[in-house]
């Protein structure tokens, strides 16, 4: 007590100092439980898991940035699949899928509805690849070659002036737009897009495109309308060729009609060099028969009609004469489906004879001896039997059931005459030889022989042996015969 007494600020400090550093305490608690809670659930202070970070303001930071990248990158996944909603809604829009209410609603919630108010006039474009012998890209490539130039539109073309571009089958489809009012203005500014577009493609990528424009526009509901005339335009590939660019209303005359003059004869012809496995005369041939179908003056959809006859024809001819068409064509699909996929000449013609008629050849070569051999024999039997009937080439095509042209050409190869000539050779040898062992009467041998007069077999004969059949006669029988030991 003495001392408390003696020194009071001694007690001072003894009472002060714990309460000091209670209330100290009780602060410093008060301040960190917001800190103890946040770091709780942030999971930091879990039973059962040590403490990473000594520094709670080092986890918390650490923390935030890792939430920050969280929703960096949910951000960027959210926008991904927006991207592929706005393409399929894209998709549907240019197929004619959507109501209009529904396609203006759609428009508006992409942030398009702005873009397409302030355009006053609008046009579909669609790009096609066309692919050729000179390319190093396979159609095996095809997809990544459109999501290619996909990008390049996207790269190119302004945001303002345009939808975003989308694939659609084997085409590039996007909408551009112009807040211009005049048609001709909107013209040239449509095929400086386009033409920039086939520039930039063929010297980045080697790639030759083809542009399809439809008419112009003003209303958004046109779409699918727009949609439908650019894929029509790109059909006009077949008869103007690669790496074009072709508007809907510069081929649309709505004068469509059919000339039915099918080359007939060419196609028997090609036929026939098919069966006869002339591949020279063959591909000669085929180049012929599309030289005469593409001078026709069609329309796209009407060409399908002739080369649909070709295929036909073809395969008809390859049923009959024992080829079934798992032995020319493999894949699971339909060779008329993949005809109609093609939408150049030189790729229609190159698919003819690569994929139809050389597989096609190769079998008729591979068997064309044995074939050969069993229709001369078939021939030449015919004629022994037949010779002194009126007997003629159709007649024996017709018994054999084949094209009378053919079995001329496979005749002439086997025995190296024509049939006039052999059928006439072999009634020579007949009239010899009645001539020789009988008395026949020469009128009536000539008669046998299916000539209208005794007269003109006499002059056949005579130009034939160079004597007359009476001289001929005369000379057998002064001949010494033979004696029967001699046979």
């Amino acid at each position: 007590m003495f001392f408390l007494t003696k020194f009071p600020q001694v007690w001072t400090v003894v009472v002060f100092l714990p309460l000091s550093i209670l209330l100290a305490w009780l602060g410093s608690r008060r301040m960190y439980t917001p800190i103890e809670r946040l770091l709780n659930q942030m999971g930091l202070r879990r039973p059962g898991i040590k403490a990473k970070f000594t520094d709670e303001f080092q986890s918390i930071g650490e923390q935030m940035h890792h939430l920050f990248q969280s929703k960096s990158q949910l951000e960027k996944e959210l926008n991904q699949h927006l991207r592929q909603v706005r393409t399929f809604f894209l998709t549907k829009a240019f197929q004619g899928n959507i109501r209009k209410r529904e396609l203006l609603e759609e428009l508006e919630q992409y942030g398009y509805q702005p873009l397409v108010e302030e355009w006053r006039t609008m046009a579909v474009i669609t790009l096609s690849i066309d692919f050729s012998a000179e390319s190093s890209y396979d159609k095996k490539d095809l997809h990544l070659l459109l999501f290619a130039a996909h990008n390049m539109i996207e790269e190119l073309v302004p945001p303002e002036g345009r939808l975003a571009p989308v694939i659609i089958d084997h085409a590039v489809v996007t909408l551009i737009g112009s807040t211009e009012d005049n048609a001709e203005s909107f013209h040239q500014t449509l095929y400086a897009v386009t033409e920039n577009l086939q520039k930039e493609i063929n010297t980045y990528l080697k790639l030759q495109v083809s542009i399809g424009l439809s008419l112009p526009f003003h209303n958004i509901d046109k779409l699918s309308i727009a949609y439908k005339e650019g894929l029509e335009a790109l059909k006009y590939r077949i008869t103007l060729g690669k790496g074009i660019i072709i508007q809907y209303e510069n081929i649309n005359s709505g004068k469509h009609y059919l000339n039915l003059n099918y080359p007939t004869h060419t196609e028997n012809d090609l036929l026939d060099a098919i069966k006869l496995a002339d591949t020279e005369k063959a591909k000669e041939l085929l180049h012929k028969l599309f030289a005469c179908i593409f001078k026709l003056g069609l329309s796209p959809q009407e060409y399908q009609i002739p080369l649909t006859r070709l295929l036909g024809n073809i395969l008809i001819m390859m049923q009959e004469s024992g080829i079934s068409l798992n032995q020319i064509y493999h894949a699971n699909g339909s060779l008329f489906e993949e005809l109609t996929d093609l939408h150049i000449v030189a790729e229609i013609e190159d698919w003819f004879w690569s994929i139809v008629i050389l597989p096609m050849i190769k079998i008729f070569h591979s068997r064309q001896n044995a074939q050969y051999h069993n229709i001369s024999e078939k021939i030449i039997d015919i004629v022994q039997h037949d010779y002194d009937k009126d007997l003629t080439l159709e007649e024996c095509a017709s018994r054999l059931h084949y094209n009378a042209n053919y079995i001329s050409s496979v005749f002439r190869k086997e025995t190296q005459y024509y049939f006039s000539e052999y059928l006439a050779m072999y009634r020579f040898k007949m009239a010899k030889k009645w001539l020789e062992e009988t008395d026949m009467p020469i009128k009536d041998i000539a008669a046998k022989l299916r000539y209208n007069n005794s007269q003109n077999f006499i002059r056949s004969f005579r130009k034939q042996e160079g004597m007359t059949p009476g001289q001929y006669r005369d000379n057998a029988n002064s001949r010494p015969k033979a004696a029967p030991d001699d046979y």
